[in-house]
């Protein structure tokens, strides 16, 4: 399983070396264009991000073929494309 946290998401090494047990952990200090996000979610079962650094449009979750869980270390999701998300079962 690939795990891939977009942004740093003030993760210390405790929660980093769980992440790493489910699977292969990248974490990204600077994803903040739309390239970069469709770039590093690409092969991802799990994305964690920061949402108002890193929107989720339809583009980049259709870009995302393996997601099967999206995270936010935010309380909202306005910056989430949702149709999109429900369209790809994610």
């Amino acid at each position: 399983m690939k795990i891939v946290v977009l942004n740093e998401c003030f993760f210390n090494k405790g929660h980093l070396s769980r992440l790493k047990k489910l699977g292969q952990l990248q974490v990204y200090k600077d994803t903040t264009t739309e390239e970069q996000i469709i770039e590093r979610v690409k092969d991802a079962d799990i994305a964690i991000v920061d949402q108002f650094i890193s929107p989720l449009n339809k583009r980049v979750i259709e870009s995302a073929n393996r997601l099967k869980l999206l995270a936010l270390n935010t309380t909202s999701f306005s910056a989430v494309d949702l149709d999109a998300a429900k369209k790809y079962r994610i």
